[in-house]
């Protein structure tokens, strides 16, 4: 509508469900009714008051205030529900759906998808060529070289591996070299951001201090985790947007700077007149000018050495907890801790069952946790919850675990949500990269990672595979190539 706050919806006439029973304005007014009674309803939706049926087809959805960029994706993203399955079942159980797949059986290691032959949109121009397959199984493997000797034995067809050093060994097998098995690796275009990071608590005693956090960042040798533990193929992300056009680089534009000017004296200088960089070391583990840099912070802050250990002025060592739920990153803490008792910090790696991690990370009671950070492009959905005071409440299931506070990233957020134009977006994302950047609030392990896999080589792909933007696993768009497999005598195989 003129004044923003009422959204027209229309559904596509051909819509329908597995069970042939048209899908219609009553499925989404359901849908929406239910949803903001949940809790991701009660943090991402509280903005909508009211949803109102205008005809079998049309609704309207009505806004508290006006619609935002980032409201509007949310209402873009919504799972519809079928009234008329859900009415008198309980919701949280399976349910028909109107997709090209429906789940035919399950197990606790597998999935099984088989195609839905009358299928609506099985001939929009979007979908052609694409779900070729009747059935896929997805198998689940708790450990890793269990399922590389599965892909290898030839009882799957398809291996996404996420450990590099397999990656690069599995490169010099013969199966590969002899093209039986081909290797490509894959990114997705609209994951940004950082993949992982050890996130600091702001409302510990410990890291209320930026130049704490700061300090511990400086300490932080990531080129010699890469080379010893990557093969040198991990990168780093300068930014909470890193890969894409969100993130900050160079000096502020004009157009940051009209939106950061006013709260000059809530900020630090260096927003305004340096770039931002993580530190870069030579990779050989001896990081003096930058341990000694962490040091001089340390002292500013109120902590002294003492008997080769960092107090403060009650005579109490700096010592805390860094939490962590995958043995995969204990070969990444592990000599981060070690690196921080040169700065006299006694950091205990704690290892913890998913569920014990995960009521912590809710609760909000932990001093450091390992955690992933990577965010969707563009990420206006996501600023609120991530980074704004709003979110940062214990009681909430909101992803500011870091317990961010700060009135100009606030102000920044509301100025991206209200943005009305894509430069207006971009100028107050990056500025508020730059906000977030400067305080130190995480430290980065790895920028978002691309995809690697292995297959037998009995498929065929689309020739813009990497830019037609298919969801993940991205096989939708594969087919089975019969002429490829009998030439390459591959084992017949019937997992994916």
């Amino acid at each position: 509508s003129e004044d923003r706050r009422t959204l027209y919806l229309r559904l596509h006439p051909d819509a329908r469900w597995h069970d042939g029973v048209p899908l219609t304005a009553y499925d989404v007014k359901y849908s929406f009714d239910r949803a903001v009674q949940t809790l991701d309803g009660r943090v991402f939706m509280q903005w909508l008051e009211s949803v109102t049926i205008l005809g079998e087809r049309e609704l309207a959805l009505h806004h508290r205030e006006t619609y935002t960029n980032a409201n509007l994706l949310i209402v873009a993203g919504q799972l519809i529900l079928p009234r008329h399955y859900w009415k008198d079942r309980d919701p949280t159980m399976t349910h028909p759906a109107s997709g090209p797949y429906r789940v035919a059986d399950y197990g606790r290691s597998f999935v099984v998808y088989e195609r839905v032959p009358h299928y609506w949109g099985r001939d929009l121009p979007v979908n052609r060529g694409r779900y070729n397959f009747d059935r896929i199984r997805h198998e689940i493997y708790r450990d890793g070289t269990v399922a590389r000797e599965a892909f290898f034995k030839g009882q799957i067809d398809v291996h996404f591996e996420g450990d590099v050093r397999y990656w690069k060994s599995s490169q010099e097998m013969p199966a590969v070299a002899d093209g039986l098995i081909k290797s490509d690796s894959f990114r997705s275009a609209n994951r940004i951001g950082s993949q992982f990071v050890i996130v600091f608590n702001a409302d510990s005693d410990l890291f209320s201090d930026v130049r704490v956090r700061e300090a511990l960042t400086l300490a932080f040798d990531f080129e010699w985790q890469n080379r010893a533990l990557y093969h040198g193929l991990a990168t780093r992300a300068n930014s909470y947007f890193a890969g894409s056009v969100f993130a900050s680089s160079e000096l502020p534009t004009d157009a940051e700077l009209e939106l950061l000017e006013p709260y000059r004296d809530q900020l630090q200088e260096r927003v305004f007149t340096q770039t931002f960089q993580l530190p870069v070391s030579s990779g050989r583990n001896v990081n003096r000018e930058f341990l000694s840099r962490a040091t001089e912070l340390l002292r500013e802050s109120g902590w002294e050495f003492q008997d080769f250990l960092l107090v403060n002025k009650h005579g109490k060592s700096f010592e805390f907890e860094i939490l962590n739920y995958s043995g995969a990153f204990q070969r990444v803490l592990i000599p981060f801790a070690e690196a921080l008792k040169k700065l006299g910090i006694i950091a205990h790696v704690r290892m913890m069952d998913s569920a014990q991690f995960i009521r912590r990370r809710r609760a909000r009671d932990f001093e450091a946790l390992i955690w992933q950070h990577d965010l969707v492009a563009p990420p206006t959905t996501h600023l609120r919850t991530y980074f704004h005071s709003w979110a940062a409440n214990p009681g909430m299931m909101t992803y500011n675990i870091t317990n961010i506070r700060h009135p100009v990233a606030d102000a920044l957020i509301e100025e991206a949500e209200r943005a009305t134009s894509y430069d207006e977006l971009v100028a107050a994302t990056r500025a508020l990269d730059r906000v977030l950047l400067w305080n130190f609030y995480n430290i980065p392990l790895n920028g978002i990672d691309e995809s690697r896999f292995l297959y037998w080589n009995r498929f065929g792909r689309p020739r813009l595979e990497h830019t037609a933007g298919y969801g993940w696993p991205f096989v939708e768009g594969w087919w089975f190539d019969a002429t490829k497999a009998r030439n390459n005598s591959i084992p017949s195989s019937v997992s994916h």
